[in-house]
């Protein structure tokens, strides 16, 4: 558990970010959102079962930024020399 606090941290909340995979459970409102991300997970306008994630985020400016973090790594290993 310790580990991956550790990774949450250097992952997530460096950016604003709680990722509740893992945190959901020991939430208040955990148990409302498992349902509802299985849920959503299954819905009938989805051809197959997809998998949810869900985020917290401090605020817009961490939501934007952690995106923008993901997309320019992306960016990186689809065009390695620019």
């Amino acid at each position: 558990m310790k580990n991956a606090w550790d990774a949450h941290v250097d992952k997530y909340i460096y950016w604003g970010t709680l990722a509740t995979d893992h945190l959901l459970g020991v939430m208040p409102f955990g148990e409302q959102w498992l349902e509802a991300k299985s849920h959503m997970s299954a819905h009938e306008l989805l051809p197959t079962p997809h998998p949810i994630n869900l985020r917290i985020y401090t605020d817009y400016d961490a939501l934007r930024e952690y995106h923008v973090h993901g997309a320019r790594k992306l960016q990186a290993q689809i065009q390695p020399n620019k």
